[in-house]
């Protein structure tokens, strides 16, 4: 059994289940907060180390810090209607969602993502590097771009080996 500091720190453990079900992308807000977590990391690994682009303006604004909120970033109750077709198929899936503060959340949880990217722009603060990249394909959020999305952030998960801090 591992420990913490092996599981975060190692490169070379060995992957139990190699095959993640994909129902574990299907589950809504009930995908842990860990997964979350571990994906804003390797993005930020990424992007700072490796210096791969997802094209995150200010990466460096972003703090890990406790959030606990998995938000939709197209919402399920929007208060304008549908904007640049409707998410259906994937509207409760890994894909779209990420993991922001419980306040940011209340504050923005029906809005369309052109309206949340517009917030995200006056602010200091990155909340979700997933989200940050979500962003990017704010006008044209739909479901071929949230099945897109969820495969990369998969991919990205999926990786075994990123480097020591």
């Amino acid at each position: 059994e591992y420990d913490y500091f092996n599981i975060i720190y190692e490169s070379n453990l060995k992957i139990r289940n190699k095959n993640i079900k994909p129902a574990i992308w299907k589950m809504g807000t009930d995908i842990q907060n860990f997964i979350f977590n571990r994906l804003d990391y390797q993005i930020w690994y990424f992007e700072t180390i490796e210096k791969k682009s997802y094209k995150i303006e200010n990466i460096d604004k972003f703090e890990f810090t406790f959030r606990s909120s998995v938000e939709h970033y197209y919402p399920r109750n929007p208060k304008t209607g549908a904007v640049n077709g409707e998410v259906d198929k994937y509207l409760n899936q890994f894909g779209n969602l990420c993991l922001i503060s419980r306040s940011k959340n209340s504050e923005l949880s029906n809005y369309s993502p052109i309206a949340k990217a517009e917030h995200y722009d006056k602010s200091s603060k990155i909340e979700s590097l997933k989200q940050q990249i979500m962003m990017t394909q704010k006008d044209n959020w739909n479901d071929d771009t949230v099945e897109k999305h969820q495969i990369e952030m998969i991919e990205l998960l999926e990786k075994k080996k990123i480097g020591h801090i």
